[in-house]
């Protein structure tokens, strides 16, 4: 299981995961932050990422926040830009990825 540690950006042209914001990573959703459209909105964002059923991504921290922890169990893959700040942590080229193993 992945826990991610995220800063959500709402009301965005698109959803997309743009990189880092300090030690989270920072996704831009369409979906407005009102009544959890945002949050539902990604929850289905980030299983699509990473190609697995939405019940298998949840809200762990951060309901009414733009900080959040979300839960991702059993990836089948990785989002090419989750995947390259993996790579610039393991190489030392950053701070830290947001991204923790459970």
């Amino acid at each position: 299981m992945l826990i991610l540690q995220l800063a959500v950006q709402p009301n965005a042209r698109r959803n997309e995961i743009v990189g880092l914001h300090a030690a989270y990573l920072k996704v831009r959703l369409q979906a407005r932050a009102v009544d959890g459209h945002a949050n539902e909105a990604l929850i289905e964002f980030l299983a699509q990422c990473f190609g697995i059923p939405r019940a298998q991504v949840a809200l762990v921290r951060g309901r009414s926040s733009r900080f959040k922890a979300v839960s991702v169990r059993s990836p089948t893959r990785f989002p090419l830009s989750i995947a390259a700040l993996i790579e610039r942590e393991r190489t030392g080229f950053s701070l830290g990825t947001g991204i923790t193993r459970d």
